[in-house]
């Protein structure tokens, strides 16, 4: 009798000591969700991953640069395919990717969807599985874009070195800041500075032309430009 009450005792503290390890791994499923989905440190770019993850958790950086960014894209065309600033731009844009797929963001009414709790753990381990394969090639796509722009960053074909991640921040905000600042209208503004000067030489020959002896020359010349 003894030894069945021993046997019961314990499968009752197994079931129990079972029963609340499911309920912290579930827990503790649930805050990883919660976390923004971190960046491999492949090689030598942990002072990339650094400032990405930095930039990412600033309130209102990634937006405000998206946002400046797609209208930088609708206003502004590059017309040399060579042109600095479309590998400028090119970094931008895989940035912009890039963090959009690191920042934090709230899952919570998706969470309440999945009822079972089985079933929200596996859900959970799948999307976190997609978005770390997902930022991998979103790494890819702005070390490429990178190490066209700068020499702290090799591409996936060369030995990358350690590098200050001060001075790779430094880079990312002037390039922003570069890109970002450029007139919106180059060519209309160009098109505006043609015509400028064809009316002032148009001006000036008229003028040219003005006898001050004669006043109707001067009313000729006047009258044209009304």
């Amino acid at each position: 009798m003894g030894s069945e009450a021993d046997d019961i005792e314990e499968n009752g503290e197994n079931a129990v000591e079972n029963e609340h390890t499911a309920v912290e791994r579930a827990h503790t499923v649930q805050q990883d969700a919660a976390l923004p989905s971190g960046l491999v440190n492949n090689g030598n770019l942990c002072f990339v991953n650094a400032v990405l993850q930095c930039l990412a958790a600033v309130p209102g950086f990634l937006e405000a640069v998206d946002r400046a960014l797609r209208m930088r894209t609708q206003l502004h065309v590059v017309r040399q395919a060579d042109d600095a600033q479309v590998q400028k731009l090119l970094v931008a844009e895989t940035l912009v990717s890039l963090l959009k797929g690191i920042s934090p963001t709230d899952r919570e009414e998706e969470t309440l969807e999945l009822e079972a709790e089985g079933l929200r753990r596996r859900a959970e381990q799948e999307r976190h599985r997609n978005v770390r394969d997902d930022n991998q090639q979103r790494m890819r796509r702005f070390r490429s874009a990178a190490s066209r722009c700068t020499y702290l960053v090799s591409s996936a074909a060369s030995r990358q070195e350690q590098q200050d991640a001060e001075e790779f921040l430094s880079f990312l905000l002037e390039l922003l800041h570069d890109l970002l600042r450029v007139p919106t209208h180059p060519e209309r503004r160009e098109e505006e500075r043609q015509q400028f000067l064809q009316s002032e030489k148009w001006f000036m020959k008229k003028l040219k032309s003005y006898d001050p002896n004669d006043p109707r020359s001067y009313m000729q010349a006047v009258g044209t430009w009304v």
